[in-house]
């Protein structure tokens, strides 16, 4: 890691809440720092050489600068560590004076330099006196404690106890003992399984030792009694995290007290050493390239113009999107399967301010999502953006269920903001793009209010997610906006969105899947459960059979954990919510009955398990959401370095996850959600940011939906926005200013939507039973050995009636009867990815049937798996894939990966990387391609993006732009069939042609030695043009 990136030195031990730091990054922080006689301006320009943005002051007489420490407060009592970068326009001399420091003299030069200065007291704020007349360049300012630290000394004995909590203040008797740095119990009894551990730490002096703790899955820490740090609330949020603690130990012995509770299926605690490295922030280098910002956006008539693949305009030329004989999405007119490659567009989004554009600024934002290839936009918290950007800024505005309006004339809608949707709508379908819209995807509604759950409270307050299932009052609501948005006329389409066949289906509230462990599943369902209790059971000895002979109805409660028994409770349990799922879905298809609405719709989108699979065989179109990396929030606790960004509104430090997804189930579990009989539209994916793997996503996603025949693949979120986007950064899921999540749409594009990739000839059905279903497995679903399938062949479920049953027979039927658990952690879930080795027998199951055919190299306990098409071949123990299609050839391969195409060879690639060539017309096949795509796609980071360790699972500063992307030394070889040299361009972000590489070739091989640092941009595009 050395050579590629700038690593920050901290003192050892610091603790950030104990800090004081002063940084320029907004004109915001600059109310921070007093000024007298200088005017302050942020420098964006002069970077220090850390990369920090420091403040231009310009001197008058008597010039001084101090900072003001507001609400920082520091640690009395300690020492202290002034330091900061500054430079001037001249030589000269300037002073500061900070606590026990008395106005320290230093010199200032034209080059940058770094002060550092001990400084001790209870006053730290630092006062700098400046020369007049010049000008100074300040970088951030941090005074910073300075802690004894302790060696590590946690590999001893320690004692436990499981099944049970215990003290935190002492060790109770009978308790069992162990050593080392780990404590693993294996499978958990029930979740949540409580466990205790305790350890005496002896120090010989005062001071601070550095620690690292993971659970499987939730722990809270204590030391002599005291609560250091915790994640009760929401777990370890990813198995390979690592929680940074620091121990403020005593001299003498120690209690060190640890609160364990298990997962759904692991339990454990493990720890180590927490002085892994010191922190780690990207700067332009030769080893990640800044990339040209100028020419970024998307444009017409480039190597990037994939507006071509777009041959149906105006949307709705060929009539309604309907469900063909097949079960396929297809046009009124045109029965063949179409397919749609879309993207999340958060309309709402209080940075991109939509309603501002002007006419010529939205037609410009249709024909870049056009150029990006895009035939499908999802309009996504358009209930929010509607109410318009007021409410969100109206502090004084909560949520309130009582007050939220019944009536159309009592809708509070921003006229700025309905015809800015209004005219973008028109434009979007002008250019042959059609619409999927949310007809809510708020807990608010269309109700003036901040939103984003401010001022919701439980119960009846909760929000419409919950409250939809049993409250009149919100379903009035509902139906008087839907009807509202979906019968006005568009006075730039002239027609009603509920007939307007460019709305190619609707989502009725998005991710209103049950949260099993959601406070709102006790308090809203607990009534109309003993209500139904009270039907089922008219006699209380047949309740007592079954809830116990003590037990009352009015003493029962709504309760995840009766429902993951398995018992005659749980199907009480699991019968209820279905049934209260299944009157909700009907009540839906009422809503869009009475307003007229003919088009496609869908719901319960997040997640599916077996209690729900009954209520998704009602719908016309199923929709699901998957995630590898999803961002999983604010750290429980304060990290062991300071957040970047005081001002910024994604300045929170989060866990990141950067494991490769190629032995992951955040593909494969959706194959056994899909329904055989009707279209499967993928709603909501992303392989997120900033994982360092995420160049896999277009290869590896797409190829698979491309095998699968899936309908439709909208990426999470906004990877086209507005052009002169004010927020140039990414920190979390797919992005526009993200490289590697433009190469994965390039590849999209490509293999999924241009078909590149053929659909599996062949298909497993399994059929969900409720016998095998109900109640022992109701919160789980298949095993991920019946998922695995779906990396050699087609595969899909049903589960009941078949809604088309014209659809084509399936060629192997199984009968699942084995099940994986399932788990919702916030918006998204965690599935179990562990099968019972079964996927061999199936793997040997379809080369019998003659599916796989002979010489099909798959070998599941190699971790290998060939499609039948013999396209795909996946290594998921090596990390590692290949594609190779008439038009298209790609690997994803690890460091120093060598790897043997048919036209593609990749002789040496010194960074992990996802390589692909594609020939640029669709018409030729590669090897005969006049133009051709080159991708090379490692990773990116936005420049001063911050993490606590290499291991970089911590990022604590999302960074600003200019994105940066990693470099690397490449040897690819290309065999084609044409006979003249051709010319070999970089080309910039927006497909134009940077610069020329050079390469050799001879009989028909081109040779290309690359080594992308010499780029004068970074890039992961070239075009090789014959």
């Amino acid at each position: 890691m050395k050579e590629l990136i700038f690593f920050v030195v901290l003192l050892s031990g610091m603790l950030w809440a104990d800090s004081l730091e002063w940084r320029f990054d907004t004109v915001r922080e600059l109310k921070d720092v007093e000024q007298r006689n200088i005017v302050c301006t942020i420098a964006e320009d002069a970077k220090t050489p850390d990369y920090y943005t420091p403040v231009q002051i310009k001197t008058g007489r008597e010039a001084e600068l101090i900072c003001k420490s507001g609400e920082q407060k520091p640690e009395n009592g300690i020492n202290h560590t002034l330091s900061f970068y500054i430079k001037a326009a001249r030589t000269g001399k300037a002073s500061v004076t900070c606590g026990s420091l008395n106005r320290k003299e230093f010199s200032l030069t034209p080059d940058w330099r770094k002060l550092s200065f001990p400084v001790a007291g209870t006053d730290l704020t630092p006062r700098f006196k400046f020369p007049e007349q010049t000008t100074i360049w300040l970088g951030p300012v941090a005074v910073e404690p300075y802690h004894v630290m302790n060696p590590y000394s946690l590999k001893r004995e320690y004692f436990y106890r499981r099944g049970a909590a215990g003290p935190v203040d002492r060790i109770p008797e009978g308790v069992q003992h162990g050593a080392g740095e780990s404590l693993v119990f294996g499978k958990p009894e029930a979740h949540r399984e409580p466990a205790m551990l305790w350890m005496k730490i002896p120090a010989e002096r005062e001071g601070r030792m550095d620690v690292a703790i993971r659970a499987d899955w939730y722990f809270e820490c204590w030391l002599n009694g005291i609560k250091l740090y915790s994640t009760l609330a929401e777990g370890n949020r990813a198995a390979d995290r690592f929680h940074r603690i620091f121990l403020p130990l005593k001299k003498g012995e120690n209690l060190l007290a640890v609160k364990i509770q298990s997962g759904s299926y692991g339990f454990g605690l493990v720890w180590r050493d927490g002085r892994t490295a010191a922190p780690v922030r990207f700067i332009p280098s030769a080893c990640f390239k800044p990339m040209n910002m100028e020419k970024y956006e998307y444009r017409k008539g480039t190597a990037l113009d994939f507006s071509g693949l777009l041959d149906h305009a105006p949307a709705g030329k060929f009539g309604r999107v309907i469900v063909n004989r097949n079960g396929k999405l297809a046009f009124e007119e045109r029965q063949e399967p179409v397919r749609f490659k879309a993207f999340n567009f958060c309309i709402d989004d209080w940075r991109g301010r939509y309603e501002l554009l002007t006419h010529k600024e939205l037609e410009d934002f249709a024909d870049r999502i056009a150029v990006a290839g895009y035939n499908m936009v999802r309009f996504h918290f358009l209930d929010r953006f509607l109410v318009g950007f007021a409410a969100r800024i109206d502090y004084h505005c909560k949520f309130d269920w009582k007050t939220m309006p019944l009536k159309e004339e009592e809708l509070r809608i921003d006229r700025k903001c309905y015809d800015a949707f209004a005219y973008l709508f028109h434009c979007l379908k002008e250019r042959g793009i059609y619409s999927n819209v949310d007809m809510m995807s708020s807990w608010e509604g269309y109700t003036y209010c901040r939103g984003n759950g401010f001022g919701c409270t439980p119960g009846d307050n909760s929000g419409f997610k919950w409250n939809l299932f049993f409250n009149s009052r919100y379903r009035d609501h509902y139906f008087m906006a839907v009807r509202w948005l979906m019968t006005r006329k568009n006075p730039y389409t002239g027609m009603a969105m509920k007939d307007d066949p460019a709305v190619a289906c609707v989502t009725m509230l998005n991710e209103q899947d049950l949260r099993l462990g959601d406070v709102n599943f006790r308090q809203v369902f607990t009534k109309p459960f003993r209500d139904y209790l009270r039907r089922k059971y008219p006699d209380d000895a047949k309740f007592r059979a079954v809830w116990g002979k003590d037990a009352e109805i009015d003493r029962v409660f709504m309760s995840a954990d009766v429902f993951k028994e398995g018992s005659a409770r749980s199907q009480d349990v699991g019968d209820f919510i279905r049934q209260t799922m299944g009157e909700l879905t009907e009540w839906y298809r009422s809503v869009l009955q009475r307003i007229g609405y003919k088009g496609l719709w869908s719901q319960w989108d997040m997640v599916t398990r077996n209690f729900s699979m009954p209520v998704q065989n009602m719908l016309p179109v199923i929709m699901n959401h998957t995630y590898f990396n999803h961002p999983s929030g604010e750290l429980p606790d304060k990290p062991a370095i300071r957040p970047g960004r005081k001002y910024h509104w994604a300045a929170k430090s989060r866990f990141v996850g950067q494991t490769s997804s190629l032995d992951s189930a955040y593909f494969r579990a959706l194959a056994s959600i899909r329904f055989v009989d009707r279209p499967f539209m993928i709603t909501e994916f992303s392989h997120s940011a900033p994982n360092r793997f995420r160049h896999e996503r277009g290869l590896f996603f797409s190829s698979y939906a491309a095998l699968q025949d899936w309908d439709c693949l909208p990426v999470h979120s906004d990877t086209v926005t507005r052009r002169n986007h004010p927020d140039r950064f990414y920190s979390n899921f797919d992005s526009a200013l993200d490289p590697m999540s433009r190469v994965n749409e390039t590849l999209e594009n490509l293999i999924f939507l241009r078909g590149d990739v053929k659909a599996a000839r062949h298909r497993v059905e399994l059929v969900l039973k409720p016998e095998t279903m109900f109640p022992e497995n109701c919160i789980a679903k298949v095993s991920d050995d019946y998922d695995r399938i779906a990396m050699l062949t087609g595969l899909g479920v049903s589960c009941g009636p078949k809604r088309n049953p014209e659809t084509p027979a399936a060629d192997v039927v199984l009968f699942p009867m084995e099940f994986g658990s399932l788990s919702v952690q916030g918006y998204f879930t965690r599935i179990d990815p562990s099968g019972r080795g079964r996927i061999a027998d199936f793997a040997e199951l379809l080369r019998k049937r003659g599916i796989l055919p002979d010489g099909n190299r798959t070998d599941p306990g190699k971790g290998i798996y060939e499609s039948e098409t013999g396209e795909l071949l996946l290594n998921a123990k090596a990390k590692t894939m290949q594609v190779v299609t008439p038009r298209l050839e790609g690997c994803i391969v690890k460091k120093d990966g060598i790897v043997s195409l048919n036209c593609l060879n990749v002789k040496r690639c010194s960074v992990p990387a996802c390589i692909a060539a594609a020939s640029l017309n669709p018409q030729e096949r590669l090897e005969q391609a006049e133009r051709v795509l080159l991708v090379i796609a490692t990773d990116g980071h936005l420049s001063g993006q911050m993490f606590q360790d290499p291991s970089l699972t911590i990022m604590t500063d999302p960074g600003e732009s200019p994105v940066l992307i990693r470099s690397g030394k490449f040897h690819l070889q290309f065999r084609t069939a044409r006979r003249t040299a051709p010319r070999i361009y970089a080309l910039n972000m927006d497909g134009s042609r940077a610069e020329e590489v050079s390469g050799t070739f001879r009989d028909g091989l081109l040779s290309l030695r690359l080594d992308t640092s010499k780029l004068k941009y970074g890039t992961p595009y070239f075009e090789i043009a014959f």
